[in-house]
């Protein structure tokens, strides 16, 4: 573990290293206070998705599949492409999302399956699309951080293309009951409690994505937009309070289009966006 004291993680630099394939993303640290950069050499291969817990343990995704803790590479024995970690507040678990090896990927990704030109070919090989099996599907799980044991996972029949931790105990998705690409147009913002009920907050007409979820898990905010592709979504910010019996969407007069959304405390949300040719930020209480 570091201290991370006046410090915050960044995914630096962003190496191209071949005409083909996608750039190498490796892993270090910058200090705020002096400007300082760290690289963190012993790092081998694609490093992303760097998180510091509450306690201040770094968690990365180390090439594919791996979830290094500290140190360690936890033994979770999931197989698939690990897409991104939170830290619960606690300090001791981590929501794990994880596309499998034949998950569609974004068109604003270059579409294809995900495992496309992983296998030392070049990105512009050919391949043959299979039909919909077991491995193209998005989970979650909630994995134990001193040993990798699953302690919950997503239920069959739930894609889920994003999800954010809802309180200490809750997950807030963004999911389809299909996992191919065009499914994600018409997802729904769903909420699960971990050892109990999954609730459908709001299915839109249009496309859904982002989720954020106060602390507390009292609310959750989503991006609702006319989107071309998955990953590009800019529009506006809806709140819930999913703590009501029936969760109504509440529109947040931002005046922008909203491309990101986090929350400060159990009461104020930060929004980043565009306005115009302008990119703004603003605080919502």
């Amino acid at each position: 573990d570091r201290d991370v004291t006046g410090v915050q993680t960044c995914a630096l630099p962003i190496l191209l290293e071949r005409l083909q394939g996608t750039p190498h993303l490796a892993l270090g640290i910058v200090d705020v206070a002096g400007g300082a950069s760290l690289g963190l050499d012993s790092v081998p291969g694609t490093a992303s998705g760097a998180a510091w817990s509450p306690a201040g343990t770094l968690a990365y995704i180390s090439g594919e599949s791996d979830v290094v803790v500290g140190v360690q590479t936890l033994a979770t024995g999931i197989d698939g492409i690990v897409e991104e970690i939170a830290w619960n507040a606690d300090s001791k678990r981590l929501l794990v999302r994880v596309a499998g090896r034949g998950a569609d990927a974004s068109g604003a990704a270059g579409s294809g399956a995900m495992s496309n030109g992983a296998n030392a070919k070049p990105s512009w090989h050919p391949y043959v699309e299979r039909a919909a099996d077991d491995r193209a599907w998005r989970r979650a799980y909630v994995v134990d951080a001193a040993t990798g044991k699953t302690l919950w996972q997503s239920r069959g029949g739930d894609n889920v293309w994003e999800a954010v931790w809802c309180g200490s105990d809750g997950i807030a998705a963004i999911v389809s009951n299909d996992p191919t690409e065009s499914s994600w147009y018409s997802s729904a913002l769903v909420t699960y409690a971990i050892g109990g009920v999954r609730r459908e907050i709001f299915a839109p007409h249009e496309e859904i994505g982002v989720p954020a979820a106060s602390p507390d898990g009292r609310y959750v905010t989503a991006i609702v937009a006319c989107c071309s592709d998955r990953t590009i979504v800019a529009g506006d910010l809806i709140l819930f309070d999913v703590h009501s019996a029936a969760p109504q969407p509440q529109p947040i007069s931002t005046h922008i289009d909203v491309t990101h959304a986090v929350w400060r405390d159990a009461q104020r949300l930060l929004d980043a966006g565009i306005d115009r040719m302008e990119v703004v930020a603003g605080e919502f209480e």
